[in-house]
């Protein structure tokens, strides 16, 4: 209601000073519409995508109203990127082709018999990380129709989450171990049948050793259970566990990248390694 009462205010006042104006040397009867970006606070709301480290990008879009009757013919809209320099501590403009790329021509049209039309563009999440803030501003610069001036912008607050997923880590990872050559080595991990949160390495200690290891998306973190008689690839048992007292686990849900803290310890409990396994992709 706003909006109408708006463009009924603004046509009549117009139309009091004259019935037509002139643009570029052409006379236009102001009929009362309008054309704006539906600007609200959801649509303006900081835009946290799922991140999945695909090299896929999201296609997300804003939307251009006609604020009046449905008209007979399109009406053509064009817009641009307003990359104005952003106020003292105000997030930076998103940058075209890094952050961002543009699905939709710059000169859109809303049907005929529509009362608007999506501008879409990409956003490029493999290069956000969580806590990054880019600001994409769209601008209408003109439009077969007057522009509403408080809404001709819209900002999209570009930002991502890394939502946890144990597939995430499921697959090839080069495995660091310091003081160990060679460096890194091949791991390939599979998801655990039985666990929800379980993935199992097929070649720990790079001595062929099946262990399992449990994830937690709750606080980014990861648990070897106790294994009791784990053989190796010399054929010996072996004791596997997290280090005793250790709090250094971490997986990074928008890499993939594991740490690890382990120890070895022999058939009798004395250990054997106590160290940490990076695993990264």
């Amino acid at each position: 209601m706003k909006k109408y009462i708006y463009s009924f205010l603004l046509g009549a006042t117009l139309l009091g000073a004259t019935s037509c104006f002139k643009k570029q040397g052409i006379e236009t009867t102001f009929e009362g519409a309008l054309v704006e970006f539906n600007v609200t606070p959801t649509t303006t709301a900081a835009k946290t995508y799922a991140r999945v480290a695909n090299g896929l990008p999201i296609l997300d879009s804003v939307r251009i109203n006609l604020i009046a009757a449905q008209r007979a013919t399109p009406v053509s809209v064009t817009y641009d990127i307003d990359n104005t320099a952003p106020a003292a501590g105000s997030p930076a403009n998103a940058i075209a082709g890094v952050h961002y790329s543009l699905v939709s021509s710059k000169t859109v049209l809303i049907p005929a018999n529509s009362s608007f039309v999506y501008v879409k563009f990409n956003v490029f999440d493999d290069a956000l990380l969580p806590g990054d803030k880019f600001n994409l501003t769209f601008k209408i610069i003109s439009a077969d129709l007057p522009v509403a001036e408080n809404y001709r912008s819209i900002t999209i607050p570009l930002g991502v989450i890394c939502p946890y997923s144990r597939a995430f880590f499921v697959g090839l990872y080069n495995c660091e171990e310091p003081g160990y050559t060679p460096f890194p080595y091949p791991v390939n991990f599979a998801a655990t049948v039985g666990n929800a949160n379980g993935i199992t390495t097929d070649n720990f200690w790079d001595f062929g050793m099946a262990v399992n290891y449990v994830l937690s998306g709750a606080t980014n973190s990861v648990n070897i259970p106790v294994q009791n008689n784990v053989i190796d690839g010399g054929g010996t048992p072996r004791t596997v566990r997290t280090t005793v007292g250790s709090s250094t686990s971490a997986i990074n849900t928008c890499s993939g990248t594991i740490i690890a803290p382990f120890q070895v310890l022999s058939a009798a409990g004395a250990v054997q390694d106590n160290n940490t396994h990076t695993y990264k992709r």
